[in-house]
Order: C-alpha cells, then sequence, then structure tokens
C-alpha cells in the first residue's frame, strides 16, 4: 500500500501596494498576463476552471473560493504525477 503525506510550505513575499491593488492585479486577466502567463482565461470566481498559458505550456487553475482582498483558494493538478496541489493565496497588510 502506498501512503501519502500531506506536505505544505508557505512563501511570502512583500510588495509595496494596496491590498486591493494586488488582488486586482492577480484576479484581472488583464493586470496578470503582465506579469504572469501570456494569457488567462477569466477572472478568478468561485467554481471557474482558469487556463493559463505561456509560449509552449498551459495550466488550468480550478478556483473553490475567493475571498475579496483577503483570499483565494483553489487546486491544480500536479504536472508528472497523479495528485492534485492545494494553493491559498493570502493578502495581508503588514
Amino acid at each position: 500500500m502506498k501512503l501519502m503525506q500531506n506536505l505544505s510550505y508557505s512563501i511570502s513575499y512583500p510588495i509595496r501596494k494596496s491590498r486591493d491593488e494586488v488582488f486586482r492585479a492577480i484576479v484581472d486577466p488583464a493586470i496578470l498576463t503582465s506579469y504572469f502567463p501570456k494569457t488567462a482565461s477569466e477572472v478568478f470566481e468561485d467554481g471557474v476552471t482558469l487556463r493559463w498559458t505561456w509560449d509552449h505550456e498551459s495550466a488550468e487553475f480550478a478556483v473553490d473560493h475567493v475571498m475579496p482582498n483577503e483570499q483565494i483558494e483553489g487546486h491544480w493538478q500536479a504536472s508528472g504525477v497523479d495528485y492534485e496541489v492545494t494553493t491559498l493565496f493570502e493578502f495581508k497588510t503588514r
């Protein structure tokens, strides 16, 4: 029997913008594509599956829950393995 362990890690990065500006930069495809993917299919909303593309690759991110200016939770299929990765974006003021 194969035992699957839950792994967890956290990354934080200070951004000198308001929490609202950072949140909008992620959820709005027109802004997000100037930073991360070449294309983004739609706005982050509960229940949608976003498709991001780069030159020769693409990824889908299923949005589970959005709390405006607070957090985004979703999941995506990990590459080359048979499991999904849950991702939580938290927007905090410091």
